[in-house]
């Protein structure tokens, strides 16, 4: 179970505001939750706030595993988190795992073909890409 309380983050530009403001909930294993709202509303910070990626307060817990009581490393092994516009640093998609066999088995899962494998990342389309991300994200098994 991921357990949220108040998650907190303040604005950075001096005014003292809240860009996240006790943010609370609790989210079974095996669920899905679905996190909707306007540009600009949070959606992507309360994102980065649960993996710990910007500066943030409150409680969270995966598991038994508390944020708090572990190293940042650690933490963000439990979580996968998968940007809008993901980084890729080799030429090849295939470069980009280091377990091909956990990878085509997961490709397949979401529709992705085994010969995309070998293609170029810049000639996928922006779906693959963002499969591709969702894939490399599931092979380390958060």
């Amino acid at each position: 179970m991921l357990i949220v309380q108040d998650l907190t983050r303040k604005s950075d530009d001096g005014s003292g505001g809240w860009l996240l403001e006790a943010i609370n909930f609790e989210l079974d294993f095996g669920h899905c939750a679905v996190i909707s709202g306007a540009s600009g509303s949070g959606k992507t910070l309360l994102l980065r706030a649960l993996i710990d990626l910007d500066p943030n307060s409150g409680a969270v817990q995966l598991g038994d595993d508390q944020r708090d009581h572990l190293d940042v490393t650690q933490w963000r092994h439990l979580l996968c988190y998968v940007p809008a516009e993901p980084g890729w640093w080799a030429v090849r998609a295939k470069d980009h795992f280091d377990n091909l066999e956990k990878a085509h088995g997961l490709a397949a899962s979401v529709g992705l073909a085994e010969k995309l494998f070998d293609e170029p990342v810049s000639q996928l389309s922006t779906g693959e890409r963002q499969r591709f991300a969702l894939v490399r994200g599931l092979c380390g098994s958060p």
